[in-house]
């Protein structure tokens, strides 16, 4: 969501949203903008991409990235910061380019969930497996997929990441490009 248009940015689930702690405006408040990575062939093919596999941008994906650093040029931005796989830091490399932000840092921590051995298989066939209402992605599944991350895991490498950001950069306006 981008609360200065007033609009939804969808870029192949892309959603762009603006996200800050503390309460009121602050000086070493950090303000996050999440980006999610631009198409792969995973993701055209419908199938699991999950942390434990490092895919890359398709054409498609790179020409969906360029649009958004095309609606993101009135953003101020003080860094950009990534998901250390590469369909994350190309991601984070093409908005760096275009809007003329260093990209500083490649983190593990923000790798999507680790999927174990539903990496690579079509997304629908988890769909009965699956909480109602979480068919879009298995990475929210309560459970722990064979030989995965199980999702208390995830959240908490999640909300060690987040407290890192605060720490790291204080008074920052951060542009992360990771995962959904």
């Amino acid at each position: 969501w981008d609360h200065e248009a007033g609009a939804e940015l969808d870029l192949h689930k892309h959603i762009v949203d603006g996200v800050s702690w503390g309460a009121g405006a602050k000086k070493t408040n950090t303000i996050l903008t999440l980006v999610r990575h631009g198409q792969t062939d995973y993701n055209k093919q419908d199938l699991v991409n999950g942390g434990n596999i490092d895919t890359v941008l398709n054409e498609t994906g790179r020409e969906q990235v360029r649009t958004l650093a095309k609606k993101l040029k009135k953003r101020k931005f003080d860094l950009i910061i990534s998901s250390d796989l590469k369909r994350a830091v190309e991601t984070a490399d093409i908005l760096s380019k275009e809007l003329n932000v260093p990209h500083v840092a490649k983190w593990k921590e923000l790798r999507e969930r680790d999927t174990g051995d539903w990496t690579g298989k079509p997304v629908k066939d988890f769909i009965t497996v699956l909480p109602q209402g979480i068919t879009a992605s298995p990475a929210m599944f309560p459970g722990t997929p064979p030989k995965g991350e199980s999702l208390k895991e995830f959240l908490h490498r999640l909300e060690t990441a987040l407290e890192r950001m605060r720490a790291d950069y204080p008074g920052k306006r951060v542009l992360v490009a990771c995962h959904s």
